[in-house]
């Protein structure tokens, strides 16, 4: 009797569920966007594994439509091998396996969310883009949580058009 007890309260136990605030408003790095040249975007954090999925590719979907720039990853429940392939090179950003990651798939802008990343990530990565002739610093605009900063993707230190990408 004990065991088919314990098993009705575990399965109706409740958890807390991970809730991300979504804005009423369009958020002004978002806003930004909109006004923008038509780029592929990246947007981080991303996912650091597998294991990580989909972390806030939801999100970054919907504030899409703010802005209506193409973005470098999508959401559906199939994660595509490609996806996956940009997900580990990024781990090392902004190494030289990134950059060519980054360059092949064709992203051409990169919106960062300082509140986004885990504790002590976003300080070390905003030092090292500021230090790669590969990034340009478009603005630091704000978005829904706090800080957005915006880097142009320049591989070889020119940008990537629509006519050399793959």
């Amino acid at each position: 009797l004990a065991v088919p007890a314990s098993l009705v309260v575990l399965e109706s136990g409740a958890l807390p569920l991970s809730v991300q605030t979504i804005p009423a408003e369009r958020p002004p790095v978002y806003e930004w966007l909109s006004t923008q040249p038509r780029q592929v975007t990246l947007e981080l954090p991303v996912p650091n594994s597998v294991t990580g999925l989909p972390l806030h590719d939801a999100f970054y979907m919907y504030a899409q439509t703010w802005h209506w720039q193409p973005l470098a990853k999508g959401v559906s429940g199939y994660h595509p091998e490609a996806y996956l392939d940009l997900l580990k090179a990024l781990a090392g950003m902004p190494d030289a396996q990134s950059s060519l990651a980054m360059a092949r798939t064709g992203i051409q802008r990169v919106v960062l969310h300082r509140e986004l990343f885990p504790r002590g990530e976003f300080a070390p990565l905003i030092k090292a883009l500021g230090a790669s002739s590969a990034y340009r610093l478009l603005t630091i605009s704000n978005d829904h949580l706090g800080e957005a900063w915006v880097y142009a993707f320049l591989p070889g230190g020119t940008p990537i058009d629509a006519a050399s990408r793959d």
